[in-house]
C-alpha cells in the first residue's frame, strides 16, 4: 500500500480533507502527532519544534545549527512513522523528507483563499475577511520558509504527484481522487522502495544523534550501512572519529559505520 504526503497552505478545511482521505483508506492521519513524538523523543518542547517548522531562521542559528537540530528531530520522527506504510501525513515539509520516494503520493491542495476560509465542520470563530488576510501572510511565510530550508518554493508544482483544488472541484471529489491515485499500481509499495524509505529513516535517526555535537557531518544509509562523511583538523580528528562512530553504532538499526574523515575546513 501507498503512504501519502498532503502539502497545503493554512485553513481548516484542507486539514479536514486529509483526515477524510485517512479515514476513506482506512489509513492513520498524522499531523501534529509528529510533533508530539518528536519531543518526546529528543526530550525537547513541542513549542520549539513547532517554531522550528514556522518561523523564519534567527541569525544565531546560521551559527548554533539549533535550527537544524529541531528539524533533523521531525525528519527522523515523520520518516520512521512513514516506515509503517498506510499513513497520511498532513504538515510541512513531508514532500522534502519523502522526495523520491516512490510508493509515497506527494498531494499538493490549490485552495483559493475564499475557500480555505469558508467555517469547516467544526464552526471556526473569525471574520472572513481578517481570515484571508491571515492566512494569506501565513502563506508567504510558509514559502519563504521552504525556499530558505530546502531550497525549493513549495508552491512549485514539479515536487508533487498529485495536484488538488478542492474549491473547484469539491471535497468529496478530491478525496475521491487522492484516494484512487493512491491505489495505482506504481503507488504501492515495493521492496525496493520500502529499502529506500528504511535506508531514510536510519540515516535520520543518526544525524538525529550527532547533531548536537557534530552537526556538520552527513549522514548516508544503505542496509544497515551508515556512511559519515566529515572534516576535522589533524589533531582533533581520531577524537572525533572514535565519538562520532561510538554514537552512530548507538542507533537500533546500524550494523556497521563507514567514515570517510577529511582534514580541513569544516562543511556548513
Amino acid at each position: 500500500m501507498a503512504g501519502i504526503t498532503i502539502s497545503k497552505d493554512s485553513g481548516p478545511q484542507n486539514q479536514h480533507l486529509a483526515a477524510q482521505v485517512a479515514e476513506h483508506l482506512g489509513y492513520s492521519c498524522l499531523a501534529d502527532e509528529v510533533i508530539r513524538e518528536a519531543a518526546k523523543t529528543y526530550q525537547v518542547s513541542e513549542d520549539r519544534l513547532k517554531r522550528a517548522l514556522h518561523d523564519p531562521p534567527g541569525f544565531l542559528e546560521r551559527f548554533t545549527y539549533t535550527r537544524d537540530r529541531l528539524l533533523t528531530y521531525i525528519e527522523a520522527t515523520l520518516l520512521n512513522q512513514m516506515r509503517q506504510d498506510k499513513v497520511v501525513y498532513c504538515g510541512l515539509a513531508g514532500h522534502f523528507y519523502l522526495n523520491g520516494v516512490p510508493h509515497v503520493l506527494k498531494v499538493r491542495l490549490n485552495s483559493a483563499l475564499e475557500d480555505r476560509c469558508r467555517p469547516a465542520p467544526q464552526p471556526v470563530a473569525s471574520d472572513q475577511v481578517q481570515g484571508q488576510a491571515l492566512q494569506a501572510r501565513d502563506d508567504e511565510e510558509r514559502r519563504r520558509w521552504s525556499r530558505r530550508i530546502f531550497g525549493k518554493d513549495n508552491h512549485d508544482l514539479s515536487l508533487y504527484d498529485l495536484v488538488v483544488n478542492p474549491g473547484k472541484m469539491g471535497q468529496e471529489e478530491a478525496v475521491e481522487m487522492i484516494c484512487q491515485a493512491a491505489k495505482l499500481a506504481e503507488q504501492q509499495c515495493t521492496p525496493q522502495s520500502q529499502r529506500l524509505l528504511q535506508d531514510l529513516a536510519l540515516a535520520a535517526k543518526v544525524r538525529a544523534k550527532l547533531m548536537a555535537n557534530h552537526a556538520n557531518v552527513r549522514v548516508s544509509a544503505s542496509d544497515g550501512v551508515i556512511t559519515l562523511d566529515t572534516r576535522a583538523n589533524g589533531t582533533t580528528a581520531p577524537r572525533i572519529l572514535r565519538t562520532i562512530v561510538g554514537l552512530a553504532k548507538q542507533v537500533e538499526g546500524v550494523d556497521e559505520v563507514r567514515v570517510n574523515m577529511h582534514v580541513g575546513a569544516l562543511y556548513h
